[in-house]
């Protein structure tokens, strides 16, 4: 069963999608009021970084574990349904609030390159609207 809306944050789960290394302001400050911060991110290593920068700006014990994170390449169908699944597992069933700054605009493709543009379209719209 999940904490009711008036719950205080340590007993809450949240969600930051992000492709920028550190976390959001967003997440820091949720974490810093006492939040369970999940991070998405697209290799180990920037998984580590994140956690890293987290806690240094928060000044939280290293040993705290209210911040993890999970693969999550929102171009690739199998790598979102694992870090779904990994998600649900980790909060008990869901989450209470997401961050969500992943998103891209897209490249440049040249004036007639119809099959660029869809490509680039797809792109964004797996990004930005279907990984989500």
């Amino acid at each position: 069963m999940r904490p009711s809306l008036n719950a205080p944050l340590h007993a809450r789960y949240g969600l930051t999608c992000s492709k920028e290394v550190p976390p959001s302001a967003t997440a820091e400050l949720l974490y810093q009021q006492g939040a369970k911060i999940i991070i998405t991110v697209r290799s180990k290593e920037k998984g580590e970084i994140a956690l890293r920068k987290l806690k240094d700006k928060t000044s939280s014990l290293i040993g705290d574990s209210r911040a993890s994170y999970v693969l999550c390449d929102f171009l690739s169908e199998p790598s979102i349904r694992n870090c779904i699944a990994e998600i649900k597992t980790k909060t008990s069933g869901g989450i209470d609030f997401l961050v969500l700054n992943a998103g891209i605009s897209g490249q440049q493709t040249a004036k007639g390159d119809l099959a660029g543009e869809n490509e680039n379209l797809a792109k964004v719209w797996m990004t930005n609207h279907v990984g989500p």
